[in-house]
Protein backbone atom coordinates (compact mmCIF):
# COMPACT_ATOMS: atom_id res chain seq x y z
CA UNK A 1 0.00 0.00 0.00
CA UNK A 2 0.83 3.90 0.04
CA UNK A 3 2.56 3.33 3.35
CA UNK A 4 4.63 0.99 2.23
CA UNK A 5 5.74 2.80 -0.89
CA UNK A 6 6.41 5.86 1.53
CA UNK A 7 8.70 3.36 4.24
CA UNK A 8 10.50 1.98 1.11
CA UNK A 9 10.95 5.76 -0.64
CA UNK A 10 12.71 6.54 2.86
CA UNK A 11 14.61 3.75 2.81
CA UNK A 12 15.80 4.47 -0.58
CA UNK A 13 16.88 8.07 0.22
CA UNK A 14 18.55 6.90 3.36
CA UNK A 15 20.91 4.60 0.79
CA UNK A 16 21.56 7.18 -1.76
CA UNK A 17 22.58 10.10 0.89
CA UNK A 18 24.84 6.84 2.12
CA UNK A 19 26.32 5.34 -1.04
CA UNK A 20 27.35 7.87 -3.68
CA UNK A 21 26.77 6.55 -7.31
CA UNK A 22 30.01 4.79 -7.41
CA UNK A 23 29.32 2.34 -5.42
CA UNK A 24 27.06 0.98 -8.41
CA UNK A 25 28.84 -0.92 -11.57
CA UNK A 26 30.38 1.12 -13.79
CA UNK A 27 29.16 3.99 -12.62
CA UNK A 28 31.34 7.02 -12.29
CA UNK A 29 30.21 10.08 -9.96
CA UNK A 30 27.44 11.94 -11.41
CA UNK A 31 25.52 13.63 -8.47
CA UNK A 32 22.25 12.21 -6.58
CA UNK A 33 20.13 9.85 -8.62
CA UNK A 34 17.06 12.43 -10.78
CA UNK A 35 14.53 10.58 -12.40
CA UNK A 36 12.35 10.39 -9.94
CA UNK A 37 9.54 8.06 -12.19
CA UNK A 38 12.73 5.54 -12.12
CA UNK A 39 12.92 5.83 -8.31
CA UNK A 40 9.46 4.95 -7.69
CA UNK A 41 9.79 2.06 -10.14
CA UNK A 42 12.85 0.60 -8.29
CA UNK A 43 11.05 1.86 -4.90
CA UNK A 44 8.37 -0.84 -5.85
CA UNK A 45 10.48 -3.79 -6.91
CA UNK A 46 10.48 -6.72 -5.08
CA UNK A 47 13.34 -8.55 -2.62
CA UNK A 48 15.90 -9.24 -5.67
CA UNK A 49 14.86 -6.55 -8.39
CA UNK A 50 16.73 -5.09 -11.00
CA UNK A 51 16.54 -2.34 -13.61
CA UNK A 52 18.78 0.08 -15.65
CA UNK A 53 18.61 3.25 -15.21
CA UNK A 54 18.55 5.46 -18.46
CA UNK A 55 21.72 7.71 -17.22
CA UNK A 56 23.16 6.49 -14.03
CA UNK A 57 23.38 2.75 -15.02
CA UNK A 58 22.06 -0.79 -12.79
CA UNK A 59 20.84 -0.50 -9.60
CA UNK A 60 19.54 -3.43 -7.47
CA UNK A 61 15.87 -2.45 -5.48
CA UNK A 62 16.71 0.04 -2.09
CA UNK A 63 16.65 -3.48 0.30
CA UNK A 64 19.50 -4.90 -2.13
CA UNK A 65 23.25 -3.29 -2.48
CA UNK A 66 25.11 -4.00 -5.61
CA UNK A 67 28.42 -5.59 -4.56
CA UNK A 68 30.78 -3.34 -6.60
CA UNK A 69 31.95 -0.24 -6.68
CA UNK A 70 32.91 1.46 -9.64
CA UNK A 71 35.44 -0.91 -10.52
CA UNK A 72 33.23 -4.23 -10.21
CA UNK A 73 35.90 -6.01 -8.36
CA UNK A 74 34.53 -6.98 -4.67
CA UNK A 75 31.27 -8.38 -7.06
CA UNK A 76 33.75 -10.98 -9.01
CA UNK A 77 35.45 -11.97 -5.63
CA UNK A 78 31.90 -12.59 -4.23
CA UNK A 79 31.29 -14.74 -7.15
CA UNK A 80 34.09 -16.83 -6.54
CA UNK A 81 34.88 -17.64 -2.95
CA UNK A 82 31.35 -17.12 -1.72
CA UNK A 83 28.19 -17.43 -4.04
CA UNK A 84 26.47 -20.39 -3.95
CA UNK A 85 24.46 -20.64 -7.56
CA UNK A 86 27.11 -18.94 -8.91
CA UNK A 87 27.36 -20.74 -12.03
CA UNK A 88 24.34 -22.51 -13.09
CA UNK A 89 24.13 -24.87 -16.03
CA UNK A 90 21.33 -23.32 -19.02
CA UNK A 91 21.13 -25.82 -22.00
CA UNK A 92 23.13 -28.95 -22.88
CA UNK A 93 24.09 -32.22 -22.03
CA UNK A 94 21.02 -34.20 -22.80
CA UNK A 95 19.98 -36.69 -24.42
CA UNK A 96 17.30 -34.93 -27.00
CA UNK A 97 18.99 -33.46 -30.62
CA UNK A 98 17.86 -29.63 -30.58
CA UNK A 99 17.93 -30.49 -34.59
CA UNK A 100 15.19 -33.04 -34.79
CA UNK A 101 12.84 -31.19 -32.85
CA UNK A 102 12.14 -28.43 -35.23
CA UNK A 103 8.69 -26.88 -34.37
CA UNK A 104 8.89 -26.79 -30.47
CA UNK A 105 12.01 -27.05 -29.74
CA UNK A 106 13.90 -28.91 -26.22
CA UNK A 107 14.33 -27.58 -22.85
CA UNK A 108 17.25 -26.35 -22.24
CA UNK A 109 18.59 -28.98 -20.29
CA UNK A 110 17.72 -32.14 -22.01
CA UNK A 111 19.29 -30.66 -25.32
CA UNK A 112 22.28 -32.95 -26.78
CA UNK A 113 24.36 -29.99 -28.65
CA UNK A 114 27.21 -31.09 -30.85
CA UNK A 115 30.95 -29.42 -30.02
CA UNK A 116 30.21 -25.85 -29.78
CA UNK A 117 32.43 -22.99 -30.20
CA UNK A 118 31.04 -19.16 -29.76
CA UNK A 119 27.92 -16.67 -30.34
CA UNK A 120 25.98 -14.12 -30.27
CA UNK A 121 23.09 -12.15 -27.67
CA UNK A 122 20.44 -10.79 -29.73
CA UNK A 123 20.35 -6.97 -29.04
CA UNK A 124 17.34 -7.26 -26.99
CA UNK A 125 18.63 -9.55 -24.65
CA UNK A 126 16.33 -12.17 -25.11
CA UNK A 127 18.10 -14.54 -26.75
CA UNK A 128 21.48 -16.37 -26.96
CA UNK A 129 22.73 -17.64 -30.38
CA UNK A 130 25.05 -20.24 -30.90
CA UNK A 131 27.67 -21.77 -33.25
CA UNK A 132 27.47 -25.81 -32.99
CA UNK A 133 30.14 -27.05 -34.94
CA UNK A 134 29.40 -30.47 -35.20
CA UNK A 135 25.88 -29.87 -35.96
CA UNK A 136 27.21 -27.80 -38.89
CA UNK A 137 24.08 -25.09 -37.45
CA UNK A 138 23.24 -22.52 -35.31
CA UNK A 139 21.17 -22.94 -32.46
CA UNK A 140 19.13 -20.03 -30.27
CA UNK A 141 18.60 -20.64 -26.72
CA UNK A 142 15.08 -18.20 -25.85
CA UNK A 143 16.33 -17.42 -22.47
CA UNK A 144 13.09 -16.71 -20.87
CA UNK A 145 12.62 -20.99 -20.19
CA UNK A 146 15.87 -21.46 -21.80
CA UNK A 147 14.24 -23.74 -24.66
CA UNK A 148 16.39 -24.66 -27.40
CA UNK A 149 15.55 -24.23 -31.12
CA UNK A 150 17.32 -24.72 -34.77
CA UNK A 151 18.08 -21.32 -36.08
CA UNK A 152 19.98 -22.73 -39.29
CA UNK A 153 21.79 -25.07 -40.75
CA UNK A 154 21.57 -28.77 -41.61
CA UNK A 155 22.46 -30.26 -38.59
CA UNK A 156 24.02 -33.36 -39.95
CA UNK A 157 25.57 -34.40 -43.39
CA UNK A 158 28.58 -32.74 -45.34
CA UNK A 159 28.85 -29.06 -45.05
CA UNK A 160 28.14 -26.30 -47.66
CA UNK A 161 27.18 -22.77 -48.19
CA UNK A 162 23.97 -23.42 -49.60
CA UNK A 163 21.72 -20.69 -49.21
CA UNK A 164 18.13 -20.68 -48.10
CA UNK A 165 16.20 -20.45 -45.05
CA UNK A 166 16.44 -23.02 -41.54
CA UNK A 167 17.22 -26.33 -42.88
CA UNK A 168 17.74 -25.20 -45.93
CA UNK A 169 21.20 -23.74 -45.02
CA UNK A 170 24.45 -25.33 -45.08
CA UNK A 171 27.37 -24.66 -43.23
CA UNK A 172 31.01 -26.18 -43.21
CA UNK A 173 32.50 -25.43 -39.88
CA UNK A 174 30.63 -22.60 -37.93
CA UNK A 175 32.63 -20.57 -35.44
CA UNK A 176 32.11 -17.05 -34.21
CA UNK A 177 28.75 -14.77 -34.65
CA UNK A 178 28.12 -11.17 -34.83
CA UNK A 179 24.83 -8.95 -34.13
CA UNK A 180 24.20 -6.30 -35.98
CA UNK A 181 23.21 -3.43 -33.88
CA UNK A 182 19.98 -2.75 -36.07
CA UNK A 183 18.96 -6.56 -35.23
CA UNK A 184 18.39 -7.05 -38.83
CA UNK A 185 21.43 -9.96 -39.64
CA UNK A 186 23.79 -12.16 -37.85
CA UNK A 187 27.14 -12.45 -39.46
CA UNK A 188 28.69 -15.89 -38.99
CA UNK A 189 32.50 -16.60 -39.70
CA UNK A 190 33.05 -20.78 -41.22
CA UNK A 191 36.28 -21.60 -40.19
CA UNK A 192 36.47 -24.98 -42.57
CA UNK A 193 34.77 -22.87 -45.85
CA UNK A 194 36.96 -19.88 -45.30
CA UNK A 195 33.98 -16.93 -45.66
CA UNK A 196 31.48 -14.79 -43.94
CA UNK A 197 27.60 -15.98 -44.07
CA UNK A 198 24.80 -13.80 -43.34
CA UNK A 199 21.74 -15.05 -41.24
CA UNK A 200 18.96 -12.47 -42.39
CA UNK A 201 15.90 -11.83 -40.08
CA UNK A 202 14.24 -9.42 -42.70
CA UNK A 203 13.86 -12.23 -44.58
CA UNK A 204 12.01 -15.44 -43.43
CA UNK A 205 10.26 -18.39 -44.43
CA UNK A 206 7.79 -20.34 -42.88
CA UNK A 207 8.82 -24.11 -41.95
CA UNK A 208 7.95 -26.04 -38.90
CA UNK A 209 5.12 -23.55 -38.15
CA UNK A 210 7.47 -21.09 -37.18
CA UNK A 211 9.51 -18.30 -39.47
CA UNK A 212 12.77 -18.97 -40.00
CA UNK A 213 15.60 -16.46 -41.66
CA UNK A 214 17.34 -16.49 -44.82
CA UNK A 215 21.26 -17.15 -44.67
CA UNK A 216 23.16 -16.01 -47.62
CA UNK A 217 25.01 -18.21 -49.74
CA UNK A 218 28.44 -16.46 -48.96
CA UNK A 219 28.39 -12.36 -47.79
CA UNK A 220 31.94 -12.78 -48.06
CA UNK A 221 35.03 -14.69 -49.29
CA UNK A 222 35.84 -17.88 -50.76
CA UNK A 223 37.76 -16.12 -53.50
CA UNK A 224 42.02 -16.38 -53.90
CA UNK A 225 42.55 -12.31 -52.55
CA UNK A 226 44.47 -13.15 -49.04
CA UNK A 227 46.00 -9.61 -48.46
CA UNK A 228 45.60 -6.38 -49.63
CA UNK A 229 42.48 -4.54 -50.64
CA UNK A 230 39.96 -6.89 -51.45
CA UNK A 231 36.04 -6.95 -52.67
CA UNK A 232 33.09 -9.08 -51.48
CA UNK A 233 31.52 -8.70 -54.82
CA UNK A 234 30.84 -11.95 -56.59
CA UNK A 235 33.03 -12.64 -59.66
CA UNK A 236 35.72 -9.79 -58.74
CA UNK A 237 38.87 -10.95 -59.38
CA UNK A 238 40.11 -9.29 -55.90
CA UNK A 239 37.10 -11.20 -54.29
CA UNK A 240 38.16 -11.55 -50.55
CA UNK A 241 39.59 -15.13 -49.33
CA UNK A 242 39.74 -15.16 -45.23
CA UNK A 243 41.93 -17.79 -44.04
CA UNK A 244 40.76 -19.74 -41.37
CA UNK A 245 38.15 -16.93 -39.97
CA UNK A 246 37.46 -17.13 -35.90
CA UNK A 247 36.47 -14.23 -33.85
CA UNK A 248 34.51 -11.55 -35.34
CA UNK A 249 33.00 -8.12 -33.72
CA UNK A 250 30.71 -5.21 -35.41
CA UNK A 251 31.65 -1.48 -34.17
CA UNK A 252 28.51 0.32 -32.77
CA UNK A 253 27.81 2.31 -35.21
CA UNK A 254 26.95 -1.06 -37.40
CA UNK A 255 29.32 0.24 -40.26
CA UNK A 256 32.33 -2.13 -40.10
CA UNK A 257 32.90 -5.91 -39.24
CA UNK A 258 36.29 -7.13 -38.07
CA UNK A 259 37.46 -10.82 -38.66
CA UNK A 260 40.18 -12.87 -37.33
CA UNK A 261 41.90 -15.03 -39.48
CA UNK A 262 43.75 -17.81 -37.31
CA UNK A 263 45.70 -19.36 -39.83
CA UNK A 264 47.15 -15.77 -41.07
CA UNK A 265 47.95 -14.36 -37.66
CA UNK A 266 45.94 -11.26 -38.85
CA UNK A 267 42.68 -8.86 -38.65
CA UNK A 268 40.78 -7.66 -41.37
CA UNK A 269 37.62 -4.96 -41.52
CA UNK A 270 35.15 -5.18 -43.70
CA UNK A 271 33.25 -2.06 -45.32
CA UNK A 272 29.22 -3.04 -44.04
CA UNK A 273 27.82 -0.02 -45.58
CA UNK A 274 29.40 -1.21 -48.91
CA UNK A 275 30.78 -4.67 -48.97
CA UNK A 276 30.76 -4.71 -52.63
CA UNK A 277 33.30 -1.69 -53.24
CA UNK A 278 36.51 -2.57 -54.62
CA UNK A 279 38.22 -2.23 -51.19
CA UNK A 280 36.00 -3.12 -49.12
CA UNK A 281 37.86 -5.98 -47.00
CA UNK A 282 41.23 -4.12 -45.73
CA UNK A 283 44.08 -5.44 -43.69
CA UNK A 284 43.76 -3.70 -39.88
CA UNK A 285 47.12 -5.76 -38.65
CA UNK A 286 48.78 -8.70 -40.40
CA UNK A 287 51.45 -8.97 -36.86
CA UNK A 288 53.02 -12.58 -35.78
CA UNK A 289 52.93 -11.51 -31.98
CA UNK A 290 49.03 -12.49 -32.94
CA UNK A 291 49.86 -15.77 -32.97
CA UNK A 292 46.52 -17.83 -33.44
CA UNK A 293 43.94 -14.78 -33.12
CA UNK A 294 40.79 -15.91 -31.74
CA UNK A 295 38.10 -13.75 -29.90
CA UNK A 296 38.37 -10.22 -30.62
CA UNK A 297 36.25 -7.24 -28.22
CA UNK A 298 35.90 -3.38 -28.30
CA UNK A 299 37.25 -1.47 -25.68
CA UNK A 300 33.96 1.09 -24.30
CA UNK A 301 35.14 3.48 -26.17
CA UNK A 302 36.33 1.26 -29.26
CA UNK A 303 40.18 2.91 -29.44
CA UNK A 304 41.18 -0.50 -28.78
CA UNK A 305 40.17 -4.25 -30.02
CA UNK A 306 41.16 -6.66 -27.71
CA UNK A 307 42.17 -10.14 -29.26
CA UNK A 308 42.96 -13.59 -27.44
CA UNK A 309 46.09 -14.69 -28.97
CA UNK A 310 45.18 -18.48 -28.70
CA UNK A 311 48.57 -20.67 -29.35
CA UNK A 312 50.65 -18.07 -27.41
CA UNK A 313 47.97 -18.04 -23.86
CA UNK A 314 48.16 -14.23 -24.05
CA UNK A 315 46.28 -10.98 -24.72
CA UNK A 316 46.78 -8.12 -27.09
CA UNK A 317 44.73 -5.22 -27.97
CA UNK A 318 45.16 -3.17 -31.46
CA UNK A 319 45.18 0.37 -31.21
CA UNK A 320 42.32 1.53 -33.95
CA UNK A 321 44.35 4.55 -34.69
CA UNK A 322 47.44 2.97 -35.86
CA UNK A 323 46.22 -0.54 -36.44
CA UNK A 324 49.63 -1.58 -34.10
CA UNK A 325 49.78 -4.53 -31.48
CA UNK A 326 50.49 -4.03 -27.81
CA UNK A 327 50.53 -6.40 -24.64
CA UNK A 328 48.02 -6.56 -22.21
CA UNK A 329 48.30 -9.82 -20.11
CA UNK A 330 49.51 -13.00 -19.81
CA UNK A 331 52.69 -15.16 -20.44
CA UNK A 332 54.17 -15.83 -24.24
CA UNK A 333 54.33 -19.67 -24.46
CA UNK A 334 52.79 -20.31 -20.54
CA UNK A 335 50.13 -22.12 -19.83
CA UNK A 336 48.37 -21.59 -16.57
CA UNK A 337 45.84 -20.12 -14.43
CA UNK A 338 47.78 -18.07 -12.15
CA UNK A 339 46.60 -14.85 -10.90
CA UNK A 340 47.91 -11.15 -10.44
CA UNK A 341 49.84 -8.37 -12.57
CA UNK A 342 49.19 -8.68 -15.87
CA UNK A 343 53.45 -9.81 -16.74
CA UNK A 344 52.97 -12.77 -14.03
CA UNK A 345 49.28 -13.80 -14.85
CA UNK A 346 49.21 -16.86 -17.46
CA UNK A 347 46.37 -18.34 -19.34
CA UNK A 348 45.86 -21.35 -21.08
CA UNK A 349 44.56 -21.23 -24.43
CA UNK A 350 42.55 -17.95 -24.36
CA UNK A 351 39.67 -17.73 -26.61
CA UNK A 352 36.55 -15.89 -26.26
CA UNK A 353 36.33 -12.20 -24.59
CA UNK A 354 33.46 -10.15 -23.86
CA UNK A 355 33.94 -6.52 -22.04
CA UNK A 356 31.79 -5.97 -18.56
CA UNK A 357 30.36 -3.30 -16.49
CA UNK A 358 31.11 -0.07 -18.87
CA UNK A 359 34.23 -0.91 -19.22
CA UNK A 360 36.51 -1.74 -16.27
CA UNK A 361 36.99 -5.57 -16.74
CA UNK A 362 37.92 -7.56 -19.63
CA UNK A 363 36.34 -10.91 -19.41
CA UNK A 364 38.18 -13.85 -20.86
CA UNK A 365 37.23 -17.54 -21.23
CA UNK A 366 40.06 -20.36 -21.32
CA UNK A 367 39.87 -23.11 -23.54
CA UNK A 368 42.25 -25.25 -20.75
CA UNK A 369 43.74 -28.44 -21.89
CA UNK A 370 41.98 -31.16 -19.38
CA UNK A 371 42.04 -28.91 -16.67
CA UNK A 372 42.04 -25.43 -16.07
CA UNK A 373 38.95 -24.28 -18.07
CA UNK A 374 38.00 -21.24 -16.65
CA UNK A 375 36.21 -17.60 -17.31
CA UNK A 376 39.19 -14.58 -15.95
CA UNK A 377 39.39 -11.06 -15.98
CA UNK A 378 41.09 -8.15 -16.08
CA UNK A 379 40.78 -5.14 -14.48
CA UNK A 380 41.44 -2.30 -17.21
CA UNK A 381 42.52 0.03 -14.96
CA UNK A 382 45.42 -1.69 -13.84
CA UNK A 383 45.69 -4.92 -15.96
CA UNK A 384 45.25 -7.29 -12.78
CA UNK A 385 44.10 -10.54 -13.76
CA UNK A 386 41.39 -12.59 -11.32
CA UNK A 387 39.41 -16.00 -11.76
CA UNK A 388 35.92 -15.35 -11.77
CA UNK A 389 34.84 -19.49 -12.00
CA UNK A 390 36.45 -22.26 -12.36
CA UNK A 391 39.22 -24.32 -11.51
CA UNK A 392 42.44 -26.73 -12.23
CA UNK A 393 40.20 -30.11 -12.91
CA UNK A 394 37.90 -30.45 -16.25
CA UNK A 395 34.44 -31.52 -15.48
CA UNK A 396 30.28 -30.50 -15.11
CA UNK A 397 29.59 -29.56 -12.00
CA UNK A 398 27.98 -26.23 -11.19
CA UNK A 399 29.70 -26.08 -7.95
CA UNK A 400 28.09 -26.19 -4.94
CA UNK A 401 29.83 -22.80 -2.95
CA UNK A 402 30.99 -19.97 -5.48
CA UNK A 403 32.39 -19.94 -9.03
CA UNK A 404 35.54 -21.63 -7.86
CA UNK A 405 34.09 -24.98 -7.23
CA UNK A 406 32.72 -24.47 -10.70
CA UNK A 407 34.26 -26.93 -13.13
CA UNK A 408 33.98 -26.67 -16.86
CA UNK A 409 34.98 -28.54 -20.13
CA UNK A 410 36.79 -25.98 -22.94
CA UNK A 411 34.97 -22.73 -22.74
CA UNK A 412 35.14 -20.34 -25.40
CA UNK A 413 33.28 -17.54 -25.08
CA UNK A 414 31.74 -15.32 -22.36
CA UNK A 415 28.85 -13.30 -23.90
CA UNK A 416 27.23 -10.59 -20.68
CA UNK A 417 23.77 -10.50 -20.56
CA UNK A 418 21.85 -7.08 -21.67
CA UNK A 419 21.77 -5.67 -17.80
CA UNK A 420 25.40 -7.10 -17.12
CA UNK A 421 24.19 -8.90 -14.34
CA UNK A 422 25.71 -12.72 -16.00
CA UNK A 423 28.14 -13.82 -18.11
CA UNK A 424 26.75 -16.61 -20.45
CA UNK A 425 29.14 -19.32 -21.69
CA UNK A 426 30.24 -21.53 -24.29
CA UNK A 427 31.56 -25.20 -23.49
CA UNK A 428 33.18 -26.59 -26.80
CA UNK A 429 33.84 -30.20 -25.19
CA UNK A 430 31.09 -30.52 -22.86
CA UNK A 431 28.55 -29.12 -25.25
CA UNK A 432 26.90 -26.69 -22.66
CA UNK A 433 25.64 -23.23 -22.26
CA UNK A 434 25.98 -21.65 -18.62
CA UNK A 435 25.38 -18.74 -16.76
CA UNK A 436 27.75 -16.88 -14.00
CA UNK A 437 26.66 -14.09 -11.80
CA UNK A 438 28.58 -11.50 -12.10
CA UNK A 439 26.66 -8.87 -9.88
CA UNK A 440 25.68 -10.55 -7.12
CA UNK A 441 23.24 -9.75 -4.23
CA UNK A 442 23.21 -9.90 -0.95
CA UNK A 443 21.73 -8.42 2.57
CA UNK A 444 23.03 -4.87 3.63
CA UNK A 445 25.01 -6.27 6.42
CA UNK A 446 26.76 -8.92 4.63
CA UNK A 447 27.05 -6.40 1.46
CA UNK A 448 28.50 -3.56 3.89
CA UNK A 449 31.41 -5.26 4.71
CA UNK A 450 32.41 -6.84 1.27
CA UNK A 451 32.22 -3.69 0.05
CA UNK A 452 34.19 -1.69 2.52
CA UNK A 453 37.23 -4.40 1.86
CA UNK A 454 37.33 -4.15 -1.31
CA UNK A 455 37.97 -0.35 -1.73
CA UNK A 456 40.91 -0.84 -1.59
CA UNK A 457 41.56 -2.94 -4.13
Amino acid sequence: GSSWRVATGAIMAMLLVSFSPTSQAGVESQGPWSNASYDVAIAEMGEDAYGVHPSYGPRFSPRRELLSWSSGTACLDYTYSTHVGAVTTLAGDGGTNYVDELTDGVAGLSTNFGELRMGALSVDGSTLYVADRDKRSIAMVRLSDNRVFLLAGRGSGSGGDNDGAGTNAKFGRPYDLAMHPTANYLLVTDFDRDKLRKIDFSVTQTLYSREMPTVSGVFCGGGGTTSGDATCKTGESNIAEFESPTGIVINAAGTTAYIAEYAQNRIRSLNLADPEASDAVKVLIDDNDLDGPLGLAFSADESKLYVAVYDDHTIWYVTMATGTASFLAGRKNIKGRTDGAAATATFHFPTGLALWNAGSHLLVAQRGDGGESALRAIRLSDNVVSTVAGSDTQGTSDGSSGGSTATFRELYKPIVSADERYAYTIERNGGRVRSILLCAISSSSSSSSSSSSSSSS
